[in-house]
């Protein structure tokens, strides 16, 4: 359930200001803003030398969160405080996980903050570190709680204003890379 998690809602809601345009923020000052960005998705499985890529729209309003691939094929995935739900090629949504966004792994990891491109008071659930970042700043997050040390490793999120990627690395090997643009 993480790696379904990961692969399609963890990334949600970046969204990117190319440098020069403005100053970069300190990423704690980094908050959620609500609207579309457009991404694209790199997996890299242990032991396949080709990444999976995908691309679609992940869309932050005031009480979820969607992320919908459009390429190779539709998936769309929502979260919600009643819950996750996935639908495939426009069929109904069904819902994801048995405790949905209740999920402890999402509620008490921050998951749902990072989700939403937030990252005031990412220290309060990882132990932070600065990361080399040519355009702004980078850091990576390593999760304090074990239950969700268990599936990932860290996480890299590079940014300037906004959230530009994020690089989750799991303990399965597998690499999940999302990075977001204008449109």
């Amino acid at each position: 359930m993480i790696s379904l998690l990961m692969s399609f809602s963890f990334l949600i809601t970046a969204q990117a200001v190319p440098a020069g345009e403005q100053a970069c923020l300190a990423p704690q000052k980094v908050a959620q803003e609500l609207g579309s960005r457009h991404f694209v998705q790199e997996r890299h499985l242990k032991g396949i030398d080709q990444a999976l890529v995908s691309s679609g729209a992940a869309i932050v309003a005031s009480d979820s969160i969607t992320w919908t691939v459009s390429d190779p094929i539709e998936i769309s995935t929502v979260i919600s405080e009643s819950g996750m739900t996935q639908s495939i090629e426009g069929g109904p949504a069904e819902p994801v996980g048995a405790a949905g966004a209740a999920n402890p792994m999402l509620s008490q990891s921050g998951l749902v903050n990072l989700l939403k491109g937030d990252l005031r008071g990412v220290d309060e659930n990882y132990i932070v570190t600065e990361i080399q970042n040519e355009t702004g700043w980078g850091l990576s997050l390593m999760p304090k709680a074990q239950e969700m040390a268990k599936h990932v490793i860290a996480i890299d999120v590079t940014g300037c204003t906004k959230i530009d990627s994020i690089k989750v690395k799991q303990s399965n090997g597998d690499v999940i890379f999302v990075t977001f643009s204008k449109g």
